[in-house]
């Protein structure tokens, strides 16, 4: 396939993921819904966002404030969970991906706590170690 070929395809893709994705994780997602957070599985998962397995669904650019949590026993304190912002980028038949909105690395105090302490990039690694 000539490079040309590939380009093409790549922009008429429907699949623009950044980075590479763990299948079906032991990950579940708490969102607020107006009702009881309920967990949710997350299908797969990245630093930079996640395919959500769920009923709902939302409109695209929607954004919500998602609790990811392992359930598989690893990590500790705060590698057990992280809050994130999340973007809503594309609608599936059996869920919704997201895009991570993360916070810069080194926020300032004021910006800190506009954000509610939410993950940025280093803890969402972390978090997915």
């Amino acid at each position: 396939m000539s490079l040309l070929t590939r380009f093409i395809e790549g922009i008429f893709s429907r699949d623009h993921r950044r980075s590479e994705r763990e299948p079906y994780p032991a990950i579940v997602a708490h969102y607020w819904t107006g009702s009881a957070p309920e967990a949710q599985k997350v299908g797969d998962i990245s630093a930079q966002g996640m395919y959500l397995l769920t009923e709902h669904r939302w409109c695209l650019g929607t954004i919500l404030r998602i609790t990811l949590q392992r359930t598989d026993g690893t990590g500790e304190g705060e590698e057990r969970s992280v809050t994130v912002q999340a973007k809503v980028i594309r609608l599936g038949t059996d869920g919704v991906g997201f895009a991570f909105m993360l916070a810069d690395s080194q926020p300032s105090a004021h910006v800190r706590l506009q954000q509610g302490a939410l993950g940025d990039e280093r803890s969402m690694k972390r978090f997915l170690r």
